[in-house]
C-alpha cells in the first residue's frame, strides 16, 4: 500500500472512531436526562395515579377522571369527587381528596395528600 493511502486510511479510521464515540456520549447523555422526566401530562397523570394507589389503595381510583395541571415545573394531579348534594348532574363535581405533586425534572413524588389540604 502506499504511504499516502496508509496515513489516509488511519485518519478515517480515527475520525470514524471519534465520531462514534461522541455519538453514543451524546445519546447516553439524552438519554439519562429524558429517562427521568416527565414530559406530558398523560405520563404525570400515571405516575400520580401509581403513587396514589400505593399510598391510599385500589379505592382511590374511583376519584377519575384526574385533572393535571402544570405550574412551576411541578405536575399537580388531583382527584374528581362527585358531589352527593349535586345528583344527579353527572357534570357537576368537587375538587377531588386525594392529590400529589410530581416534579417534572426528575419525576420524583414532591407531595401527595388528602381532603381539604388540595392546592389549586
Amino acid at each position: 500500500m502506499l504511504p499516502h493511502k496508509v496515513a489516509l486510511s488511519r485518519a478515517t479510521v480515527l475520525l470514524g472512531c471519534a465520531l462514534g464515540v461522541a455519538t453514543c456520549l451524546t445519546w447516553s447523555q439524552d438519554a439519562s436526562t429524558a429517562a427521568g422526566s416527565v414530559r406530558c401530562a398523560k405520563q404525570a397523570r400515571e405516575i400520580g395515579e401509581s403513587a396514589l394507589v400505593r399510598e391510599y389503595g385500589k379505592a382511590v381510583l374511583a376519584e377519575r377522571p384526574f385533572s393535571v395541571k402544570l405550574a412551576g415545573g411541578v405536575w399537580a394531579v388531583s382527584g374528581t369527587t362527585y358531589c352527593q348534594e349535586q345528583l344527579p348532574s353527572p357534570s357537576f363535581y368537587c375538587p377531588g381528596w386525594h392529590w400529589v405533586r410530581i416534579s417534572k425534572n426528575n419525576g420524583d413524588i414532591v407531595a401527595i395528600g388528602e381532603a381539604q389540604s388540595v392546592v389549586r
